[in-house]
């Protein structure tokens, strides 16, 4: 490798040459683009003009974008031609995130929001029950505007059940979504309810919202 030696420090465009190393019958350099990033390509491919940069020039630049709680404060390498940005979080915290991750909404904090979720919900917990996750309105994909009634298309009948501590139970098909919104109504009073019942006396702050929710007495 010695005859590579001088290659050491050269620069091919916005690349300046950091070391040189032999690989599958193939010489490599490792390089430093001057917008910071590094890149690794083939000494061939600098010396006759098809590399000249890192792909900034291509990149999109996020520099200064929010995406969620999450700052973007520079671009920091590519890894598997995958742009990784350097954010602040509101907490404080940095850390490292791929433009993937931050556009499409997988990573919107530095991984304090997670925790602080998993914290919220440790004190909710008790007895392997969620007292707020009684009380989830329905998602998206919910037709019927009622947690635990939906249409079954295959019967043309209603459909209720009702999930409790990992334990799924049916309660009926039914002609009419009023039969089955009111099965899924007392199953939830009689499942519920005693544990309900016992989340209020141990959190009162929440009483007025579980009363509210499930009719309780």
């Amino acid at each position: 490798m010695k005859k590579y030696e001088n290659e050491t420090g050269r620069k091919y465009g916005k690349l300046t040459v950091i070391s040189v190393f032999r690989e599958n019958s193939t010489t490599w350099a490792k390089c430093r683009c001057n917008c910071g990033g590094e890149k690794i390509t083939r000494l061939s491919s600098l010396k006759n003009g098809n590399c000249t940069s890192c792909g900034c020039a291509k990149r999109e630049n996020l520099e200064g974008l929010r995406f969620g709680k999450l700052m973007v404060v520079k671009f920091d390498h590519t890894e598997k031609r995958q742009a990784f940005w350097l954010c602040q979080c509101d907490c404080g915290n940095y850390s490292v995130v791929p433009t993937r991750n931050l556009k499409n909404g997988n990573t919107r904090s530095c991984g304090c929001e997670s925790k602080r979720q998993y914290k919220n919900a440790l004190a909710d917990m008790a007895e392997g029950t969620r007292a707020g996750g009684l009380m989830r309105k329905p998602g998206k994909n919910n037709t019927s505007g009622r947690v635990g009634v939906y249409f079954n298309k295959n019967r043309n009948k209603w459909t209720a059940h009702i999930k409790f501590q990992g334990k799924y139970y049916f309660l009926g098909n039914y002609d009419k979504f009023e039969d089955a919104f009111k099965a899924r109504d007392i199953a939830e009073k009689e499942i519920h309810g005693n544990f309900l019942k016992w989340y209020i006396s141990q959190h009162p702050d929440k009483k007025e919202k579980i009363l509210k929710k499930h009719n309780l007495d």
